[in-house]
């Protein structure tokens, strides 16, 4: 599905005249690490949290010690306290929020609109790095990238809003008006609607509905709107019952079939199921790919291309999920 809005990691600084021995009970604990400012928004993920480490009553610069890891501030600093370390801690501090908002289409028309209407203040993405130290509110940032993992910094606009609201707040209001957004920046253009028709001869359509799910999440492809059982006639006379899952999406239909295309064919190469394409009940038909480098491609060679192309979409995790269904549909052929 399409993720209109997420969370930025946590931010937690701490001022301690003791910044090595925190670090390093901090990093002790699972999968913390120690970065530098930029890397740390660079490669921390919405569940993480930031750890400044910088000397008392000093004002934190992009040369503070971060250290992330995959926890919540309370947890952290129930850690510290349990751990009679709370007597290296001067101060403690939340820093402002921070979320992400997916734009398609004219990015500057919506950061325009959420200025007006939050009375919010505009910087840039540069200057707001080290501003996030110092400003009251939430920090909002915008994409056009999918939100479903992680985001560097170069995939951020560069105008960024600085929002007089708690995160929380901020978040309920944006989740409640993103569909809305999402279509004024598109310039009000709606999605189209797609009947996605699949056929397994095996039956195996729970795995096959969990893969086309992890995929178009993965890739926020579209929002599903429904699921049914219909009749198809793949051939004159010939009559099967096949699954159907409608989505709206806003991507070109052709990008959609690209995507089914590989779908079609597992890690290993073998055609698994059909999945077929309908707009306003006309087939796409798989020589519409418009990706295909000869006149008329072999169908197969085709698919096989496609499956390449959808697996260096996929982020690693995605793409490690796809191929653990792709191994249960052979034990279920089987």
């Amino acid at each position: 599905m399409i993720s209109l809005i997420r969370g930025g990691p946590r931010l937690l600084l701490l001022q301690t005249p003791h910044p090595e021995e925190l670090e390093a009970f901090l990093l002790r604990r699972a999968r913390a690490r120690t970065y530098a400012l930029l890397d740390a928004f660079d490669q921390a993920g919405e569940q993480d949290t930031l750890v400044f480490l910088v000397p008392p009553d000093t004002p934190p610069s992009l040369a503070a010690r971060v250290v992330g890891a995959p926890e919540d501030p309370a947890s952290l600093l129930a850690a510290l306290f349990n751990h009679s370390l709370s007597p290296l801690v001067r101060r403690a501090d939340l820093l402002p929020g921070f979320l992400i908002l997916r734009t398609l289409g004219e990015a500057d028309r919506t950061i325009d609109r959420l200025r007006e209407e939050f009375s919010a203040q505009e910087t840039t993405l540069d200057r707001q790095i080290e501003g996030l130290f110092h400003l009251p509110g939430t920090t909002l940032a915008f994409t056009e990238a999918p939100l479903g993992h992680r985001l560097p910094l170069k995939a951020l606009h560069d105008r960024v809003l600085l929002v007089p609201l708690p995160q929380g707040e901020l978040l309920a209001t944006l989740r409640s008006r993103s569909l809305r957004l999402l279509l004024e920046g598109q310039g009000h253009r709606e999605g189209w609607v797609a009947d996605v028709r699949l056929f397994d001869q095996w039956e195996r359509y729970d795995l096959h509905h969990e893969r086309f799910l992890r995929v178009v999440e993965a890739l926020e492809l579209g929002l599903l709107v429904g699921e049914s059982w219909v009749r198809d006639f793949p051939r004159f006379m010939m009559e099967v019952r096949v699954f159907q899952m409608r989505l709206v999406s806003f991507l070109p239909p052709r990008d959609l079939k690209e995507v089914l295309l590989g779908l079609e064919y597992d890690d290993r190469g073998q055609r698994v199921a059909d999945f077929d394409l309908y707009v306003e009940d006309r087939k796409v038909s798989w020589t519409e790919e418009p990706r295909r480098r000869e006149a008329r491609p072999n169908r197969a060679d085709l698919g096989l291309r496609c499956r390449g192309t959808l697996e260096e979409r996929l982020s690693p995790e995605a793409r490690a999920a796809l191929v653990r269904l792709d191994q249960a549909l052979r034990e279920r052929q089987s």
